[in-house]
């Protein structure tokens, strides 16, 4: 008679020697222990391939990360949205409408709106530069409601002015009595910059500082 000798596996002696694991998904923890408990009682004569189990370990580690990042994407979004919007970086390159009556010239244009507080007969708008000349003059709408102004850039005599410099727009406003109409205004310019290093962050239009708080709409995406 003859004698067969059986020999457990190393999966089943795996199996034999694991502690039972607690739930239905399997930790890195887990993964490890079992890989190392099968490498110890792997078949002297038949090794597990080196190159099998570093690309379990991969496989694992590529898993978890993706998990990982699944988990954190919201949170990190929502971080970031609170990031940008709380220190304007999330303004830079894009077209704002802020309260104000004084922007920068740029890529030949300067934009404002205007609104009076009460019924006007007539309205004067003017072009002032940094030392408070006159440089370009037109009239504006008598309609009530917010109304928009686009300065090209150009003088009263015609000349090109160059990008960069800083004008004010003045309103002069008045009724059928040519007593003052009280009047608002607010610029537009697209944001260049941002000085976030003091308790209020600064928005920078061309060379126009604008504190964020005063910013009112965001009007063109980058």
């Amino acid at each position: 008679m003859s004698i067969t000798s059986i020999t457990q596996t190393p999966q089943a002696q795996a199996q034999a020697g694991a502690t039972p694991i607690k739930g239905s998904k399997l930790t890195t923890s887990d993964f490890l222990q079992l890989m190392v408990l099968q490498l110890k009682n792997q078949n002297p004569t038949s090794p597990s391939d080196p190159n099998q189990v570093m690309k379990q370990m991969m496989d694992l580690a590529g898993y978890e990360a993706q998990v990982d990042t699944g988990k954190k994407l919201d949170a990190i979004t929502s971080s970031l949205s609170a990031l940008l919007s709380g220190n304007g970086l999330g303004y830079i390159g894009r077209t704002v409408e802020a309260a104000g009556d004084t922007t920068a010239l740029q890529s030949g244009q300067a934009k404002w709106s205007y609104a009076t507080n009460g019924k006007a007969q007539s309205v004067k708008l003017q072009v002032l530069d940094e030392k408070g000349a006159v440089v370009f003059e037109t009239a504006g709408k008598t309609d009530p409601g917010k109304q928009s102004f686009s300065w090209d850039g150009k003088d009263k005599d015609g000349k090109q002015l160059p990008d960069g410099g800083k004008y004010t727009l003045k309103v002069t406003a008045l009724d059928g009595n040519d007593k003052a109409v009280p009047t608002g205004t607010t610029i537009f310019g697209k944001v260049t910059g941002i000085d976030a290093t003091g308790d209020k962050s600064v928005l920078q239009i061309g060379g126009i500082s604008v504190l964020m708080q005063n910013v009112l709409a965001v009007l063109e995406s980058k």
